[in-house]
This record gives C-alpha cells, sequence and structure tokens, in this order.
C-alpha cells in the first residue's frame, strides 16, 4: 500500500503516485491507496515490445499503426502472478461496496515544466479484480497514443523513454469536487488562489463538460475578492449500475446554490494554503469532499504554466498543454491574438452557460462549444449531450421546434425585444458623466460597466445557432437542388444586412450626410484632410452638431477591431468617423446596387431549383435572410457596444490611477483581471504598475501562427449517429457544416508569387495593398486599398467603404470577413495563412474571389 512505501523516487512510482505519498507521510488526507512501481510495468515488456519502442524513441518508426501495435502487445501480455494478487489482495481489504480509480503515474510527468494533465489515462469507479488489473495494463498502453508522442515532443522528451507506475486509490463518492490554483494561472499573481468547484465528480469540470462555481481567494487580504456562481444543470455521479460515471441533472436547489459553502471554501483554501507551503511551490490541486464532508486531496503538481511572466523571446519555446481531455481547435479566425486577462477569465464560463441553455431550449446534441485560453489564445471544443436519457429528452424537444418552425417567433423577439432592450442598457451606462462622480460613486459604475461587458459577451452567443440554423439549412439545400458552391449560394444575401456595413451605411450617418452636403461651410470642415472633420461637427452650432452628436451616441464607444477590451474603440481612432460620413455623402441618394445584387442572385438560384422544390426553396430563403441579419447584428448590439462601454469606464480609471501615481501608464488598467480592476477602483490595488506592464508585454508579443492548430488527442471527423429522427440529422449536419467553416478554414498552397486561400467573396480586383493589423492602423487606409489582415470582427464595418478587396490570413467561408465582403460586393480571399507575413503595404495585388 502507498502508506508503507519507503524511500519513494520519480523513477519508481512517477510523479502523481510520488507526490500522493509524500502527501500521504506528511499527514495530508490522501485516498487508501496501492501503488504498482514503475519496476512493474518493465517486468512486463517482452523483447517484442522493448524492440518496438527502441524505434520509435529513435524515430526509426513512428506511425500510428506502430504505435497501436504496442498498445496491443501491451494489453495482450498476461500480468505477473504476484501482481495479480498483490492487487487482489488490496481491494479485498477495502470496506465492503468500495470501487477504486485507477490512475496512470508517468516518471515524466507532474514536473515543475511538464505537468502532462490529461495525457494519460485515469479510470473510475471499478469495482472488480478483472477491470482493474484490464485498467491497468490501458494505463500503461496510453504512453503510446499519438497525442502523447506530440505533447512529448513538444518538451523536447520524444527521444526519452518514459516509465509509469500505477495508482489504485480508493473512489471518493464525491459530494462536491474541484481544482485549485495556488497562484493565478491568468494573472500570474502569487497573491491569489483560483478554485473552481462543481456537484458531484471533478470530470465534468477538468473536462469542460460542465460550468463550474468559480471564485478568487487573495491570501493578504484572507478574503475572496470575486465569486462567480454557476447555474449547475448537470453533475457527474458514480454510476451504480456499471463501471464509470454518469452525468445527471442536478435539483433545482443544486442548480442554483454555492458549491462551497464559507465552511468548505476555508477547509479548501487552508488545505491548499498548507500543500503550498510543504512544497513551497504554487500548486495545481485537485480535490474533493465525499458524503460526508471529509476533504480528500487526490493530486497535486506544480503549477506549469501562468499568464503575465512571458517576454517575447520565450514564446518560441513555449509549451501548449490541452486545457482538458479530447481534442482542441485553435480558434485563430475570431482570436488572431492573445486575449487580455479580464476576457481570458471572464468570457468562457458565462459563454459556454449561454449556449447550453440555448441548444438545451431549442432540443440539440450539443451542450455548446467551450472555450479555453491557453498561453493567452483561445482554443475550443464541441460538447456532446452524453447521457441517453437527455438526448432522447432533446429529441422531442426538437422535434416540436421544427413542426412549429418556432425559430421565426425567437428571431422576431430578439429583433423586436432583445436587441432594442440592449440599446436601451448601453445607453443608460454610456450616458452617465463620469468626471462628475467621486471615487466611491465611481466604483460602483466601474463594476456595473465591467458586468455589462461580461453580459455583453454572453448575450452575444444566445442566438448563436437560432441566427446559423435557418441559414445552414438554405445553404445545405440549395446546394443540393443546384449543386452550386456554398460561395455561389451566399450570394443570396447581398443587401439583406445593411448593419454590416457600418457607420457610414447607418440612418444616423446619412442624416448627417444629407445636413452637411446642404451647408457649404461644414462641407469645407469634413473636406479638409488637415483635421479630424467629424470632431469638429461635434460643436457645431443648430442641427448639423445635433446630428453629429447622435452619430457619436451610437458609434463612438463601439469597438473599432476585435472582441476584446484591449481593442480600440472608434472615437480612439483618428478620422474614422469622418471617413465614415465622407463615404455616406459620397453614397447619398444612389440606389441600394447590393440589395438588387442579392434579389438578381436569389431568382438565378431559384431558377436552377427542380420546380418541386422551389416553395419550400423560397420558405427557407426567407427565414435565412432574417438569420443571415441577425448574425452580424448581434456583435453590433451586443460586445463591440457593450465592451467598448468597459473600456470606456477603463480608461477614466486608468485616467485617475496615474494622476495618483498608482500607474505609470494608464492603458495598463487594460491589462487588469476583474477584481484587480475593482480593487483599483475600490483603492486598494491587489497588483502593481510592474506587473501589468509585464502582461501587456505578453500579450503584444504573440504571434498566433506559433501556436499548435490542435491540442489533446488528435481530432476525429464525427457524423451523427445512426438512427436520428429526420430533423435531428439534418440540423446535427448543419452545426458540423457550420463549425467547420467558422473555425476551420482548409490549408492554403502558393508559389513564389502565388498565396492562395479560399474564394470569400466572388470578383476580381487589381490595386494597393494596405497591411493592417487593428484599428490603430486604420489612419493609413487610402481610398481604394486592398486590406491585408490577419482577420477582421463587426468593428471593421467602419472601413469598408474605402477599401476595395481584403485578403486575411485567417478564418473561413462564413467568417466575418467574407460575409461583409459580399455584403460590400468587394472580392475577398480568405485563410492564407500567411497573407500579412509575404505581402507588404504599398504592393501592387491581384485578388481573385
Amino acid at each position: 500500500e502507498l502508506n508503507q512505501v519507503t524511500g519513494g523516487t520519480l523513477s519508481s512510482l512517477g510523479g502523481k503516485a510520488l507526490r500522493c505519498w509524500e502527501l500521504t507521510a506528511n499527514g495530508f488526507t490522501v485516498p487508501r491507496a496501492f501503488v504498482l512501481s514503475s519496476s512493474v510495468y518493465r517486468a512486463h515488456l517482452t523483447t517484442a515490445i522493448t524492440d518496438r519502442i527502441d524505434k520509435v524513441i529513435q524515430g526509426d518508426e513512428v506511425t500510428p499503426e506502430a504505435l497501436e501495435k504496442i498498445r496491443e502487445d501491451l494489453m495482450a501480455v498476461e500480468l505477473q502472478p504476484s501482481v495479480q494478487e498483490g492487487v487482489d489482495a488490496f481491494l479485498k481489504a477495502l470496506p465492503e461496496g468500495t470501487a477504486v480509480a485507477v490512475r496512470s503515474s508517468g516518471t515524466l510527468e507532474d514536473l515543475v515544466d511538464a505537468s502532462y494533465a490529461g495525457q494519460y489515462l485515469t479510470q473510475l469507479n471499478l469495482k472488480s479484480t478483472a477491470d482493474v488489473l484490464k485498467s491497468i495494463k490501458a494505463c500503461w498502453a496510453s504512453m503510446w497514443e499519438p497525442h502523447v508522442l506530440t505533447y512529448r515532443g513538444a518538451l523536447q522528451q520524444a527521444h526519452v523513454t518514459p516509465s509509469m507506475a500505477v495508482l489504485i486509490m480508493a473512489q471518493i463518492d464525491s459530494l462536491v469536487s474541484g481544482v485549485a490554483f495556488t497562484r493565478n494561472p491568468i494573472t500570474g499573481s502569487r497573491s491569489e488562489f483560483v478554485i473552481e468547484s462543481v456537484w458531484g465528480q471533478g470530470e465534468g469540470l477538468v473536462s469542460g463538460q460542465l460550468s463550474p462555481d468559480n471564485y478568487v481567494w487573495h491570501l493578504h487580504k484572507q478574503a475572496l475578492t470575486s465569486s462567480s456562481i454557476a447555474k449547475k444543470t448537470n453533475k457527474f455521479v458514480l454510476d451504480s449500475s456499471k463501471n464509470g460515471i454518469t452525468m445527471v441533472a442536478t435539483s433545482s436547489e443544486e442548480a442554483e446554490t454555492a458549491t462551497l459553502s464559507p465552511e468548505r471554501l476555508a477547509k479548501v483554501v487552508e488545505m491548499c494554503a498548507n500543500i503550498t507551503d510543504f512544497y513551497r511551490e504554487p500548486q495545481d490541486i485537485e480535490w474533493a469532499f465525499d458524503q460526508k464532508g471529509e476533504l480528500y486531496v487526490l493530486q497535486s503538481r506544480h503549477v506549469t504554466t501562468v499568464g503575465g511572466e512571458q517576454t517575447a523571446a520565450s514564446q518560441k519555446t513555449e509549451v501548449y498543454i490541452a486545457p482538458g481531455p479530447g481534442s482542441w481547435k485553435l480558434d485563430d479566425n475570431h482570436f488572431p491574438a492573445r486575449m487580455t486577462t479580464l476576457m481570458a477569465q471572464e468570457y468562457c464560463g458565462p459563454v459556454y452557460d449561454m449556449w447550453d441553455r440555448a441548444t438545451a431550449k431549442h432540443g440539440l446534441l450539443i451542450h455548446g462549444i467551450t472555450n479555453r485560453a491557453v498561453n493567452g489564445f483561445l482554443y475550443n471544443q464541441v460538447i456532446p449531450v452524453l447521457d441517453p436519457m437527455e438526448a432522447v429528452k432533446r429529441m422531442q424537444i426538437h422535434a416540436e421546434w421544427v413542426s412549429k418552425k418556432q425559430w421565426r417567433e425567437e428571431m422576431q423577439q430578439y429583433r423586436e425585444v432583445t436587441a432594442p432592450a440592449m440599446v436601451v442598457r448601453h445607453r443608460a451606462l454610456q450616458k452617465v458623466d463620469m468626471s462628475q462622480m467621486n471615487d466611491s460613486e465611481f466604483s460602483q459604475y466601474v463594476e456595473r460597466c465591467l458586468n455589462h461587458a461580461i453580459a455583453s459577451w454572453a448575450e452575444h452567443h444566445s442566438t448563436g445557432f437560432l441566427a446559423l440554423l435557418p441559414v445552414g439549412a438554405f445553404a445545405l439545400k440549395a446546394m443540393q437542388w443546384t449543386g452550386l458552391s456554398f460561395v455561389d449560394v451566399l450570394a443570396v444575401y447581398n443587401g439583406v444586412a445593411k448593419a454590416t456595413r457600418g457607420p457610414a451605411a447607418s440612418s444616423e450617418m446619412e442624416h448627417l450626410a444629407e445636413l452637411v452636403l446642404a451647408n457649404q461651410e461644414a462641407l469645407a470642415i469634413v473636406n479638409d484632410e488637415s483635421i479630424d472633420g467629424f470632431v469638429k461637427l461635434l460643436d457645431y452650432p443648430g442641427e448639423i452638431g445635433a446630428a453629429a452628436n447622435v452619430v457619436f451616441e451610437r458609434f463612438g464607444w463601439n469597438l473599432s477591431g476585435g472582441y476584446d477590451i484591449s481593442g480600440r474603440c472608434i472615437s480612439e481612432v483618428p478620422r474614422l468617423l469622418t471617413s465614415a460620413l465622407l463615404v455616406a455623402m459620397k453614397e447619398h441618394g444612389k440606389p441600394d446596387v447590393a440589395a438588387e445584387l442579392g434579389l438578381e442572385a436569389a431568382a438565378k438560384i431559384r431558377a436552377k431549383v427542380p420546380s418541386e422544390h422551389q416553395a419550400e426553396y423560397d420558405e427557407v430563403l426567407y427565414d435565412a435572410k432574417i438569420g443571415h441579419q441577425m448574425r452580424d447584428e448581434r456583435g453590433l448590439y451586443n460586445d463591440i457596444w457593450g465592451v467598448g462601454i468597459g473600456r470606456r469606464c477603463l480608461l477614466e480609471l486608468g485616467r485617475r490611477l496615474h494622476l495618483k501615481g498608482i500607474l505609470e501608464d494608464p492603458i495598463y488598467i487594460i491589462e487588469a483581471s476583474k477584481p484587480e480592476i475593482l480593487a483599483f477602483a475600490q483603492g486598494e490595488p491587489l497588483v502593481t504598475s510592474e506587473e501589468l506592464k509585464a502582461r501587456k508585454m505578453f500579450r503584444e508579443s504573440g504571434d498566433v501562427a506559433m501556436a499548435p492548430k490542435w491540442l489533446g488527442s488528435a481530432p476525429v471527423a464525427a457524423a451523427p449517429p445512426p438512427g436520428l429522427p429526420a430533423e435531428t440529422a439534418f440540423t446535427m449536419q448543419i452545426i458540423g457544416f457550420f463549425i467547420s467553416h467558422l473555425y476551420s478554414a482548409p490549408e492554403s498552397e502558393g508559389g513564389e508569387n502565388v498565396i492562395s486561400g479560399i474564394p470569400a467573396s466572388v470578383g476580381v480586383i487589381e490595386g494597393e495593398a494596405r497591411v493592417i493589423f487593428g484599428p490603430e492602423d486604420f489612419g493609413q487606409i487610402k481610398q481604394g486599398d486592398i486590406v491585408v489582415t490577419t482577420s477582421t470582427s463587426p468593428a471593421f464595418n467602419i472601413i469598408l467603404p474605402m477599401i476595395s478587396g481584403i485578403v486575411t490570413d485567417y478564418g473561413g467561408a462564413l467568417s466575418h470577413a467574407a460575409l461583409v465582403a459580399r455584403e460590400a460586393r468587394l472580392p475577398c480571399v480568405a485563410s492564407t495563412l500567411n497573407g500579412t507575413k509575404k505581402i507588404k503595404s504599398g504592393m501592387r495585388i491581384h485578388v481573385d474571389g
């Protein structure tokens, strides 16, 4: 047994078992356990297996087939009789009915610079000796999975021969489980513990399938600086009928109640502090309360990576670790740069919760897409519905939703109620005069603005699937009926979403353009390139000044690039609104050519549709146009504006802190977490100016091209399971289709003078390239330029009337760049991967979309 081991070493016990042995020997409460040392693994190897392993380590035969053969042989060889007897004796010595967890304990894992988190096998709730013996061999076999070799290679360990001990631990029937980092993994602060917890077993937390409660504990204050209680609709429990765990619904009380009462939280904090003191280094600790309230530590390892402490030079050696089991896809389409601490901490949980509620409401067989920041870059994973009973319930809901065409009512509700209500909230916060607030009033206002920004991120995704399903249904059916390509059928959306063309096409700007065109003095101001004419109009007397202020109130505090609070607002970019006004004046009184082209495309496609399907074509196109319009407007009505208001508030906070000598540069406040921002506002800083400066340098050093496209296990293309009801099967096909186009794109190839990507908007243009990386570069754009950028967001809409084409490094045929290019009739090539590196501003380029 583990408590009888003497002289444990890493080479004999492996990282996990060694840590559990050390903790047990020093009085920490660890579940009763039995350990098979790495020598048992080595004794299990036959000569043939050893030869195959040597070829893999030497790099002579590293193929999926070779690895599979190693795994098969490990499973086929019988365990030595003494091993079988020892395991059986341990299991019989446990209290009757006690199941066990079998955990891998590799000799290279849980080190200071290599956690191997989620790489090796763990099996829970095993009930028989036979199952445990089989699981032991499965743990050894997991060392030879392809994704593990990829991980070892990233750690420069590809040519090191690994070994493994196996830990057989009494299974805890958890009331509450969780993970604690005794150094904030996002900010790097050693003064904060970050604790996350869920009801039941911890698997749902570490796999990302459940949204946890989140607590940030400040060591010096000995108090919570932040807590977020999730709506916990499900939990994982031990399966009473078979091995493993199963997901079940929580009670209504559990769904709303904090998993950690003050008493439980105090116990977790005390245990974590003691473990950290023992190791004298920050720890990543897994723990659980059993049904009687006893707190156990399940494992502890060094915190291997934290934010806010790396430099640009260090990125080349960064280790990218999958944030949980399964495959994780880099989202370089929506997030081509590192996220701020605020977004990394506050975006992922609320967004997943919103998706989960929406998919449950619509009866979809996925909970949504879970997101995690790894070294500041966003990775995501689709979370399927695994519980059979819940799947059946959802399919029934979906069948009714489809039969009643409930998306029409919901889309109408969004446009007539939800979006206008969001605008009212934006305006209420934005009209506040911060200069008239004292510190106490301003502190409360800061919290309101942050909560509003976070809610805006979540609200953006509340209608994500609602907007995509009718658009996807039309695309798939139109392609099937006509044989046309995806890009061809997307032409029907020209002119549908006028808001995607930016402020220049808004009714507010159109009214201002009409007034300016009728006033020679105002017209001269706007045409004067030596000044920012729009800013001058804000003080112009009469109707023109009033109209300019209406435009500013609507768009001035919208983000001009991206979705993060680090993106500058439109009012922070010189002459941006002036440029939009010039375009509105140029287009004033002209017909809407885009709309005419959209109607023409729809008619041409309809002519290719067999007559028996034309009525259905008309119906699905009607719904798809509404869904398409919603899709881009969601950003404009939600986070583009709401997060911009949050930024406005933080800029004022940064200004105040700079005047007080607390921050060297006011902009550093953008790098703080929510608890740190609130502490600054309350006059009790938790972090220094230097630390925020380091985070800024780290965030701005990132190059998403260096981040792996996938983390974790190899991605597997999953088809809908057979036997699904027709409407559910079609919807799952739509979801898969959209995820592939929104988050993925084909690898592009090109020659010496050719850069290839995917066709995103039909057309051909030749002109001068302008390489831009964000709104700070918008001032470089000249009329008629072809913009070359990493990716775009709805905030880029303001520059569309000025440009003649778009080339992006990332994004698919459904990316924002592709959508707005088609709307603005601009040729676009997306997903070139290296356009911004190969093309230089001023080059003359030819774009064929």
